[in-house]
Order: structure tokens, then sequence, then C-alpha cells
């Protein structure tokens, strides 16, 4: 293949590339690519980066207005990196009345403190909580979630996104805009 044969090949790529990635975004945009789901869950008592109490339904789920949340860990090398980074973005672009949450999976290591630490990496705005509690009830609630391993390195990805009393979830890592694609759907009107 000429010089040429190649410039234009790998220019129809990169449009074919843009035209895909697009059209995933107006699809993603579309149907947010959450699932809706219906939680047995219970008011677990959890305790926020500040130390302050925090019950998951009451004060998250239950509670007017929209919540996201997602579930990672402090030592974690896989997903809860780009995880934290989505929420970090939608902290940003986010409506201000909107709840964030990022509840733990290893309660036995991130402690208020240490939860304290990482929001504080992360420039969690006020409305983003860091969550913990006693192992017990936070292993109880990730059971409810649909939240399973047997090495906490082979932990499952999974996002919340409850309001109006409804609920969507998403089992992968979804980018910003479908959470608040997702937000925007679950909003009070």
């Amino acid at each position: 293949m000429t010089g040429t044969g190649m410039h234009r090949l790998a220019r129809a790529m990169l449009v074919g590339c843009a035209l895909a990635v697009s059209m995933q975004s107006a699809f993603a945009q579309a149907n947010c690519m959450a699932t809706p789901v219906s939680l047995k869950l219970r008011d677990t008592p959890l305790l926020d980066h500040r130390g302050r109490p925090i019950k998951f339904l009451t004060d998250l789920v239950e509670r007017p207005g929209v919540s996201i949340v997602s579930f990672v860990y402090t030592g974690c090398q896989s997903y809860c990196p780009p995880a934290s980074l989505i929420m970090q973005l939608v902290d940003g672009q986010a409506d201000p009345a909107m709840r964030l949450a990022s509840v733990t999976i290893d309660p036995l290591s991130d402690r208020p403190e240490v939860l304290a630490v990482r929001a504080k990496e992360m420039g969690a705005s006020d409305r983003w909580s860091w969550l913990t509690g006693e192992p017990a009830a936070v292993f109880d609630l990730l059971d409810r979630v649909g939240i399973s391993f047997g090495r906490i390195e082979e932990h499952d990805v999974v996002f919340l996104v409850a309001g109006g009393g409804r609920m969507l979830r998403f089992r992968s890592l979804p980018d910003p805009d479908q959470l608040l694609c997702a937000a925007r759907q679950l909003a009070p009107r």
C-alpha cells in the first residue's frame, strides 16, 4: 500500500472510531446503561470520613433528591482508582443538591481517619461522603447490594444511583455522563 493509501486508511479508521464513540455516547445518554433494581436494604449504620453517623437508607437512598454510591477500598489497585476518579469527575459536574458516597468494602482497614486522607486526596466536596462501619454491618450491606468476592482483590464493580424511591445499578465502570444521566432520570421533577 502506498503512503497515500495508508494515510486514507488511517483517516478512515479514525473517522470510524470517532463515529463509534459518538454513537456509544448517544446510546449511553439515551438509556444511561444502568439496570433498575429492587434491593432489600436495611438502614445500615455507617460512619463518614469525618466520624459522623450516616444511615444508608435514611440518609442516602430514601432521602429526597438523588444519591450516587460507589463501593471501593483504599488498598485497591484495580477498579477502585478509576471508580474514585469517576466519582471525582461527577463531584465536579453534578447538581449541588446531589449526594455522593463511596462505601468501603474493607471496613477492617478503612476506618474514618483512613477515609479522611483519601477524601482529601480526591478533593472531595462536602457532599461526597466516604463511608465505613462495623464489619458485620458493612458486609451485610455489600451482600444486599450484590457485591461478592472471595478475595477482596476480586470484588465486583458496582455503582448505585438512588432517588425518588427508585434505584439503578451499574455493574461496571460507567463514565461520569452515564452516572449523571441516571441521576437526571431519578431526580424529582
